[in-house]
């Protein structure tokens, strides 16, 4: 073998096995974070109902919403965008990361039973938001709805009786 084919090898440079550690450790890391997120490994056994918060910061885009008042810095009434629901937590925090990859990461779930004036079903509901501001919902909703050219609805969270639902 010619010794000018030898050296034009990348993976024989300096910057090639530094440009490939990286590219690797970078997949391990994002592979890590995504089964955190969606609860294969790390915090994943709560049960139904029970009241969550999140704190690891590699899953900041899992919002759950509780009927106690305040996650993430929002209070209750909030505005959210229904996406979809799911009987089984793992699914719906699967959903949130494809929704993440798809730029939406200000989403979250809930359990709808925690909200008394919602419609009991015992299923982990899958949102975009939360928004203090009813209009900032319609807005992020109509975006929604053209983007995934679908048809939707919003509903206001709230301890409040009664249901507040938004269109576009």
């Amino acid at each position: 073998m010619s010794e000018e084919k030898q050296s034009g090898s990348w993976w024989k440079t300096l910057p090639g096995i530094i440009t490939g550690t990286a590219t690797l450790l970078t997949a391990i890391g994002g592979l890590i974070m995504t089964l955190h997120q969606t609860g294969i490994i790390g915090n994943g056994s709560q049960q139904p109902g029970q009241n969550e918060s999140v704190t690891n910061e590699t899953s900041a885009n899992v919002n759950p919403i509780t009927s106690e008042g305040e996650t993430w810095g929002i209070k209750l009434p909030a505005y959210v965008i229904l996406d979809s629901a799911w009987k089984d937590k793992k699914e719906a925090q699967k959903r949130l990361v494809t929704l993440s990859h798809r730029g939406y990461s200000n989403s979250g779930y809930f359990w709808i039973p925690d909200f008394e004036f919602l419609s009991g079903a015992e299923l982990f509901q899958v949102y975009i938001g939360p928004f203090k501001q009813r209009n900032d919902a319609i807005n992020a909703l109509c975006a929604y709805e053209a983007r995934f050219d679908t048809t939707t609805y919003g509903i206001k969270l709230s301890n409040e009786p009664g249901r507040e639902e938004i269109h576009c």
